[in-house]
């Protein structure tokens, strides 16, 4: 049937549109033109070109304005092979990865115009970003400074209202400190957004993950890894039982001002899980630096060597996020000399496999009696207030693992909400706490593979 198949392909399909070896059939993207590896080139050219501040350049606007122009609906809409849940996934994955890149270009250009005063154009992207994730807080950001910056303080406040409501009804948490400190500075009309910039502008190459939107206790755990970074160590491994905070600190890390200052050339961020499609994300890396024809390297190595060449004078940081085998590593280990690299993994065999020295190691611990009862506070304030010794003994149940008190106060808030008596759900919550913690350590790793990461 495969035989008869790429048989067919080959008579309706000119020969000279498929690249063919023994292990492989696919496009040669040379030869056909395709809209989603032209969107995805021209986002990747506004990322490698390089200036000497953050803001875009005219140049790398037009780009992405071009971009945007071939991005009018998601990945294959309307198509699907319901019988090959392997395809299911693989598009799915291609979906959100290019309404990422979306959503870059639609955060850079609202900020361009931004800067450029040009607040209508400004704001039709910012909100077109919201629109494709309502609650995501930085796109409310971005909106209520555009708004303030254009002397419309009264939408500003309404857009920070918006925001309370959504965040409040669809995962019964609060705006983070960020959107209150912004919302608060534009009541008090003490802040001054999109000043026109002058001067050349510098490009920074960077994938990021979201910036964290609540971090309680972390202060100097994110400071020590921090200055472990700033002194030069090539590399840092972070380890920690799964929901102990990885993943958010990186995150905080990877935002840091300090750190975009020591770096700046930008950052790259990746989270692989337990099973990371390799060529995928590091062919992302690739199109951050400029990378856009790989077709002469088409292996893992080959991608690796020209990374590794791009790179090479580069001041960089390199995170590499939830790694479950050392030789998953090796590929995203493509830094020059000025560059650091960032490792996360929950498992203590591999933080031991990969760290040079006992040194490279910083072991995460869980939150602290005070911070953990701090975070469940700012997530189910009443809760708190209410049955305080109660809130105390549920946070030392569930180990002061931010990711389990997060859940527990959103569940929380959201019965709270309805007026609904909290009490007996806060036992439950302890209970089953218990009880997890009465199973074999092999079911903690179980639940560790259900979190999204670290």
């Amino acid at each position: 049937a495969l035989r008869s198949t790429l048989y067919a392909i080959g008579t309706d399909v000119p020969r000279d549109w498929l690249y063919v070896d023994r292990t492989s059939l696919g496009i040669q993207r040379d030869a056909v033109w395709i809209d989603v590896s032209a969107f995805l080139s021209l986002v990747a050219q506004s990322r490698a070109h390089r200036h000497e501040q953050q803001l875009l350049c005219e140049e790398c606007a037009a780009w992405l304005k071009e971009a945007l122009a071939l991005a009018h609906s998601d990945f294959m809409t309307g198509f699907s092979l319901g019988e090959s849940a392997e395809y299911e996934e693989w598009q799915a994955f291609q979906r959100e990865w290019l309404r990422r890149e979306k959503a870059y270009a639609l955060r850079r250009l609202g900020v361009y115009y931004g800067h450029l005063q040009e607040f209508d154009t400004a704001v039709s992207y910012a909100t077109q970003w919201l629109a494709m994730d309502t609650l995501h807080e930085p796109a409310h950001q971005l909106v209520m400074q555009l708004y303030a910056a254009s002397g419309q303080r009264d939408k500003a406040i309404r857009q920070y209202q918006q925001c309370v409501e959504l965040l409040d009804m669809e995962l019964a948490t609060l705006p983070s400190n960020k959107t209150n400190e912004l919302y608060e500075a534009i009541q008090a009309e003490k802040a001054a957004f999109f000043k026109r910039q002058t001067g050349e502008i510098k490009r920074k190459t960077s994938v990021l993950p979201s910036s964290p939107a609540l971090i309680v206790g972390r202060e100097q755990a994110l400071q020590d890894i921090r200055e472990r970074v700033l002194e030069s160590n090539p590399l840092t491994i972070i380890q920690g039982w799964p929901g102990v905070g990885k993943s958010t600190i990186v995150a905080a890390l990877a935002h840091d001002p300090v750190i975009d200052k020591q770096f700046p050339d930008g950052v790259l961020w990746v989270s692989l899980g337990e099973s990371p499609s390799l060529m995928t994300e590091l062919g992302i890396w690739a199109d951050a630096v400029g990378l856009k024809n790989l077709k002469g390297d088409s292996t893992l190595e080959g991608m690796m060597s020209q990374i590794k060449t791009q790179l090479k004078n580069s001041r960089m940081l390199l995170i590499v996020d939830d790694v479950w085998q050392v030789e998953h590593l090796t590929p995203f280990n493509v830094g020059g000399q000025n560059c650091r690299l960032v490792v996360t993994t929950r498992l203590n065999e591999i933080a031991q496999a990969l760290a040079p020295t006992a040194r490279d190691i910083y072991r995460l611990s869980v939150l602290t009696e005070v911070s953990a009862l701090e975070l469940l506070r700012r997530l189910t304030p009443e809760s708190v207030r209410q049955y305080p010794d109660e809130s105390r003994q549920l946070v030392n149940d569930l180990e002061g693992l931010p990711l389990a008190i997060q859940v527990a106060g959103r569940l929380l808030n959201s019965e709270s909400r309805l007026g609904w008596g909290v009490a007996e759900l806060i036992k439950e919550l302890g209970d089953g706490a218990k009880l997890l913690q009465a199973q074999a350590p092999s079911d903690m790793v179980k639940m560790g593979q259900d979190t999204s990461s670290t």
